[in-house]
């Protein structure tokens, strides 16, 4: 995924999601499936029920993922059960936020129903026709199953007759003459109807269940969005003052935001220095990845400060003094291919090696 922009140009109607890899700019372009290793935040389970009291998700792996007793780490069966996506635009608002990051469970894709929030793999005639990447990942509302009937006018979806009604959804402008979803698909729409590119905008309108990747379980990060995602349309918030390892968890999610410009700068730095061709520009791209070196440093000097004594207070130092080291490094003596290629390789070393750190602070 490469590009800061969310929500412009060819990508503004679509709601599109990002796994959250190691190399992954977190705004827009080609989109990766969510890795093993991908980021899941912790949080505190405190809920926001009717009448103040808590309200326990149905499954307990989500409290513990959101809590922080458990991780997302490879070879793990929470791994291979869960996900973690970066939503770059706005098309689900006001329920999912742009820079929302989703939980999934990929055990309920197979069994979605009405209101479920789903995170899917469109078809090449449905990216075509939002513009998106081959590898992107959508998010929308799942409106109808196989068998239902769907119309959509004067304001109202329909299901087999019913208005369908999700809280604080925009009203649809277009309209939708009386479609009959297909066996083994469902009928998706974003919760931002006037901005959102889904089964109304396509000739094929269903999304066959076998590419849903995974029903949406909650919201992970920022702080402030924390809660769970319910079909009814709002978001159930639980409160995060009291997780243990919330600093731990929100520590990983800044820096695999945060480290995109040095990726980037470290990426173009290297493609440079393989190139005699580019021999005039080699100085300007090797300070450019010193100078990125220097601010995701100062950008994890905040998030590092929670982490206290915790496990990964040490690694989160240990990034923040190699990253000013090849800082200061990059500004000094005559630049070369041979250093060029250091640096980039150092850089995302030190990146690779906090990551790792940190997170083994779970398996340890």
């Amino acid at each position: 995924m490469t590009g800061r922009s969310s929500s412009g140009g060819p990508f503004r109607r679509a709601v599109s999601l990002r796994g959250m890899t190691t190399r992954t700019p977190l705004r827009r372009g080609t989109v990766r499936h969510v890795s093993a290793a991908a980021l899941v935040l912790a949080a505190g389970l405190l809920g926001a029920g009717a009448a103040g009291a808590q309200t326990p998700p149905a499954d307990p792996a989500v409290a513990q993922i959101l809590r922080g007793d458990i991780w997302v780490v490879a070879g793990t069966p929470t791994a291979d059960r869960f996900g973690a996506f970066d939503v770059p635009s706005a098309g689900m608002l006001p329920s999912i936020k742009e820079g929302d990051v989703v939980i999934t469970d990929r055990q309920r894709a197979a069994t979605v129903t009405r209101g479920d929030v789903v995170v899917f793999l469109p078809t090449p005639a449905q990216r075509a026709k939002c513009g998106t990447g081959a590898d992107e990942r959508f998010i929308k509302r799942v409106v109808a199953v196989g068998g239902d009937r769907v119309d959509v006018a004067a304001g109202q979806v329909l299901v087999n007759g019913a208005e369908f009604v999700v809280a604080g959804a925009t009203a649809p402008a277009y309209t939708v003459a009386s479609v009959v979803v297909p066996a083994g698909q469902v009928y998706v729409l974003g919760d931002n109807r006037g901005s959102s590119c889904d089964s109304h905008s396509w000739a094929s309108p269903g999304v066959p269940i076998a590419q849903i990747d995974g029903r949406a379980e909650a919201i992970a990060f920022p702080r402030a969005r924390v809660g769970f995602v319910t079909p009814a349309g709002a978001v159930t918030p639980f409160d995060v003052s009291g997780a243990p390892t919330r600093a731990r968890a929100e520590y990983l999610v800044t820096l695999t935001r945060s480290a995109s410009p040095a990726y980037i700068a470290s990426g173009a730095l290297r493609k440079c220095a393989k190139k005699a061709s580019c021999a005039r520009s080699l100085t300007a791209r090797h300070r450019a990845a010193g100078r990125a070196a220097a601010g995701l440093a100062g950008k994890m000097t905040a998030p590092a400060r929670a982490l206290g004594a915790e496990c990964g207070a040490a690694p989160a130092k240990a990034l923040r003094a190699e990253l000013q080291r090849l800082a200061r490094g990059a500004r000094r003596g005559r630049v070369t291919r041979a250093k060029s290629l250091a640096l980039s390789r150092n850089i995302d070393s030190a990146i690779a090696k906090a990551r790792t750190k940190v997170g083994a602070c779970w398996t340890a």
